[in-house]
């Protein structure tokens, strides 16, 4: 299986004020997470933006 890098970004400016709460809440977790993929832990970094995905 061959892993690409991309950048990633977050809009907050469009969402609903529900939507925009629930990523401020995991928004330290996020940066924490991005950090782990920019070292290039992709699973793990994945398994953490899963977990993110499911609070939102």
């Amino acid at each position: 299986m061959e892993w690409l890098l991309c950048d990633l970004d977050e809009v907050f400016d469009v969402d609903p004020l529900e939507i925009k709460d629930g990523k401020l809440a995991t928004l330290q977790l996020f940066a924490q997470t991005r950090a782990i993929y920019l070292e290039g832990k992709l699973a793990k970094a994945g398994r953490v933006f899963a977990e993110c995905w499911r609070q939102n």
